[in-house]
């Protein structure tokens, strides 16, 4: 039986265009279009590509941060404070979950419904809780605790299975 393939065009918005050009079966595109790696549905206004420096709304004009200086995201309703090195701290009027956005899925992870974290600036991990740098302590909820176990190797752990005699 012979696959059939298919070639993607997507455009981007406000006269900006982004060509994506694939050759694949069209199962396996559908696919990798459907969902992003951490299985976020992509969106028109979803960023492939994740920028290091970000700009952050400050008095009248804009504060340029890196990102590898946030260390967490915090949701205070329809605001995020966003805590940074060196103890600074900015708070945007956007939700939470819009600046997780545009924000590399592979460096900053949710661990609560009200907190992300860059994986980067971990110090401690408990079951339920990180310490990050700073001394910032972050509960992890959950529903989260079996996923967020899951992105570290752990070495030393006490379960271990015991042979039955």
């Amino acid at each position: 039986m012979k696959k059939q393939y298919t070639t993607v065009i997507i455009e981007g918005m406000d006269s900006q265009v982004t060509i994506l050009h694939l050759s694949a079966d069209t199962e396996t595109v559908l696919n990798a279009l459907k969902y992003s790696n951490d299985n976020r549905p992509l969106t028109q206004s979803r960023k492939l590509q994740y920028e290091s420096i970000i700009f952050v709304r400050k008095e009248s004009g804009y504060k340029k941060v890196s990102t590898e200086d946030i260390i967490y995201l915090e949701a205070q309703r329809n605001y995020c404070n966003i805590h940074l090195t060196k103890g600074n701290t900015y708070t945007v009027s956007v939700p939470m979950n819009e600046v997780y956005d545009d924000l590399n899925p592979y460096v900053f992870k949710r661990v609560h419904r009200s907190y992300i974290i860059n994986m980067s600036h971990i110090d401690t991990y408990y079951g339920n809780m990180v310490v990050m740098t700073e001394n910032h302590h972050i509960p992890i909820g959950r529903d989260y605790r079996e996923i967020i176990s899951k992105e570290f190797t752990q070495i030393g752990s006490r379960k271990r299975v015991k042979a039955k005699a």
